[in-house]
């Protein structure tokens, strides 16, 4: 029997178990399968009225399984079978993909807290067990012109992604899909769409996606602003437009422009301490960290550090925490303070383990072999390059691998293999060239160029030099 043939008979057996089913049982399958990666007894009451009794029934007749924890899912054909037969019924389907819709926007927003700084591995498990429903019930709400529900939703799911790590460009994606189809369905939702805007940007940034970063955000501001100014405090719209200004600060300091990225940060920090709002006072005083840093105050810089990371301790934000301790102990190695900066990476690369942080395992890996360069081991340094390298694996952070390969060619050059160094040096080049990275351009050319120097190929020195 061909793979068609054996699809019609499937389907031949499903028309006849619906034939068998009464009117209850044949709405609680259309209904529940407007649902994404399964879904559990709350939220299957909250879109089909279902009880446990309803599906107890379902399990009995093989039309639903559960996997003993509480959740439930049905085979894919069937599920397939049950949203034909949920179109032919569409005021019954619509409203089923609200209730969805509202049951998982629900869920996001219930998290948002400990997503921000609280217990942010369970939140994270909570979500992600559900992230197809939300991805879907957010998808639906932009198409229909939800501004509310993405208002609502928005930060959470934002914080989902960062806290997650990694896949930036799947993040973008999910904000830069909802905005389109918000704007196409409720065109006069503005700060719905500023805000969208300002996540994506966000997203943007991390991608070293610099112009289209500054773009969405400038877009961003002019939305939010307004809003902001017209009306009475609002602390979500704060938070968003707090959020727009610092994705602009990073955009100018990465851009080399320490004093226009200190106006935004400042900007921040003005606002979140006139509005008392502790956890944009961490990030902007973090962000400020790093301007100072760059502009050499180091004093300055950890005076930012530090009461970002009290803020964070107290307020319990571990994976805050680690970025602290990831800045502070940058910190030290700019300070030429190689044992401090292990001990700071150590103590961050610990912590993010004990929370299972594993997007940021690649950046602590390569600090930490960074430190150990900077303590003279090479032969350290290399092997924390290599498993920063492998906990990078699929993860879409082109510049952290461009830096982490500069690591590991002069790990290689340190210890006088050339040729190795040099293979490194062009992999990084072909990364940050197309980035236009400046900082990681120069490293490979300065690095290549010594290893030319050290041959005795002068020649080639002063071309890469030129």
């Amino acid at each position: 029997m061909c793979i068609r043939d054996r699809h019609r008979s499937v389907l031949g057996a499903f028309e006849h178990a619906w034939a068998l089913l009464g009117p209850r049982d044949r709405e609680l399958l259309r209904r529940l399968s407007v649902c994404r990666g399964g879904f559990r007894r709350e939220a299957a009451t909250e879109i089909a009225g279902a009880t446990l009794a309803d599906l107890a029934t379902l399990i009995d007749r093989s039309l639903l399984r559960t996997d003993g924890g509480g959740r439930y899912g049905a085979h894919p054909l069937l599920l397939e079978f049950a949203r034909a037969k949920a179109a032919e019924r569409p005021d019954e389907a619509t409203d089923a993909r609200d209730r969805h819709a509202r049951a998982y926007l629900g869920l996001l927003r219930r998290w948002e807290e400990d997503l921000a700084g609280g217990d942010q591995e369970r939140a994270l498990t909570a979500v992600g067990e559900e992230i197809e429903n939300v991805r879907a019930a957010w998808r639906h709400a932009a198409e229909a012109g939800d501004a509310d529900a993405l208002w609502g939703a928005c930060r959470a799911l934002q914080l989902y992604f960062i806290q997650r790590s990694g896949r930036w460009d799947d993040a973008a994606q999910v904000f830069a899909e909802a905005r389109a189809a918000l704007e196409a369905a409720a065109p006069s939702a503005e700060a719905v769409a500023g805000r969208l805007r300002a996540a994506e940007a966000w997203f943007r940034f991390r991608m070293n996606e610099l112009d289209a970063s500054e773009a969405l955000a400038e877009s961003a501001l002019a939305r939010l602003r307004p809003h902001a100014e017209a009306g009475p405090p609002d602390p979500v719209l704060d938070r968003a437009l707090a959020s727009t200004l610092n994705t602009l600060g990073n955009v100018a300091q990465r851009r080399g422009d320490a004093d226009a990225a200190a106006a935004r940060f400042e900007e921040v920090l003005a606002l979140a301490r006139a509005r008392g709002h502790e956890p944009q006072v961490a990030i902007a005083s973090h962000n400020l960290g790093s301007v100072e840093a760059r502009r050499g105050d180091y004093g300055a810089a950890e005076a930012h550090y530090r009461e970002a990371l009290a803020i964070n301790r107290r307020r319990g934000n571990r994976r805050s925490v680690v970025r602290n301790l990831v800045n502070l102990g940058n910190l030290a190695l700019y300070d030429g303070d190689g044992e401090r900066a292990e001990r700071t990476f150590a103590e961050g690369l610990e912590l993010a383990r004990t929370i299972r942080f594993d997007g940021l395992m690649p950046t602590l890996l390569a600090h930490l072999a960074e430190a150990a360069s900077a303590r003279g081991r090479p032969d350290r340094a290399l092997a924390l390059h290599g498993e920063a390298l492998a906990a990078l694996s699929d993860r879409a952070q082109p510049a952290l691998e461009a830096g982490i390969r500069i690591g590991r060619a002069d790990a290689e050059a340190a210890q006088g293999r050339s040729a190795a160094a040099r293979g490194e040096y062009l992999a990084a080049l072909a990364i940050a060239w197309p980035l236009r990275d400046l900082d990681a351009t120069a490293a490979c050319l300065l690095g290549l160029a010594r290893l030319h120097a050290a041959a005795g190929d002068d020649r080639r020195v002063a071309d890469l030099l030129d």
